[in-house]
């Protein structure tokens, strides 16, 4: 018997025989401040019985949650970046704009008006109140605590009880507390709001250390309260 090999060969349908799933990696970084959120999933060559359109629905959930992520760091971001109200510090007859904050330098365990981070007026006042400062006989004195403009809210602290309420020593004159624990430099400010604002002069304490080093911006130096270097009229 003459037997000849078939040329033609037939396979019935199989959707489930073994098959060697390739590798997916999808990979998120997002970095803030310290703040570091990876999103990893990977299949590493495993035999699947599965079909494998459906790893792109599993995919296709993954970029959702990413963007989700994204979007609320974006918000946070913002929020983080809002102009902060300035403190006032009073100078004879000259009003200039502080973009850094003494009285943070205190260890507060009441702040003013009862605030906190959390329930702030708005988030251009995360600190929930402003300062207003004075200079006199080359001294630095705390005059008023005021609410924020963005607070719905009317009224002052009472200096007297406010640092009563948090146990610290204090000295006074004429109503005012003198501000002998601040210790800083005061630089000129050129940058964010200060540049709308021409005609007013914003001093803040520089915010890196490159800041700092600008001998030629500086303004003023505050040792323990006292008036170390003035800088203001030149």
């Amino acid at each position: 018997m003459n037997l000849k090999p078939r040329d033609d060969k037939s396979t019935t349908a199989n959707s489930t025989y073994p098959k060697v799933a390739f590798q997916w990696l999808n990979q998120a970084l997002c970095f803030y401040q310290s703040f570091c959120l990876v999103d990893s999933e990977s299949l590493r060559n495993r035999h699947l019985r599965v079909a494998a359109k459906r790893c792109g629905a599993f995919k296709k959930y993954c970029m959702k949650q990413i963007l989700s992520i994204l979007t609320f760091l974006l918000f946070s971001v913002a929020s983080f970046a809002t102009e902060q109200e300035a403190d006032l510090l009073i100078v004879n007859s000259d009003t200039i704009y502080l973009k850094s904050f003494p009285l943070d330098s205190l260890n507060l365990t009441e702040r003013p008006f009862g605030y906190t981070r959390q329930t702030a007026p708005s988030t251009a006042c995360w600190r929930g109140y402003r300062a207003i400062w004075r200079i006199v006989d080359n001294k630095l004195y705390l005059e008023r605590i005021t609410r924020c403009y963005s607070d719905n809210e009317e009224g002052e602290e009472n200096l007297s009880e406010f640092f009563h309420r948090n146990q610290i020593d204090f000295k006074e004159n004429s109503g005012m507390i003198l501000a002998d624990w601040v210790t800083m430099d005061l630089y000129t400010m050129d940058f964010s709001i200060a540049k709308h604002y021409p005609e007013k002069t914003y001093l803040y304490d520089g915010y890196y250390e490159k800041d700092k080093m600008k001998e030629k911006d500086l303004r003023l130096r505050i040792v323990d309260g006292k008036i170390e270097i003035d800088k203001l009229k030149k």
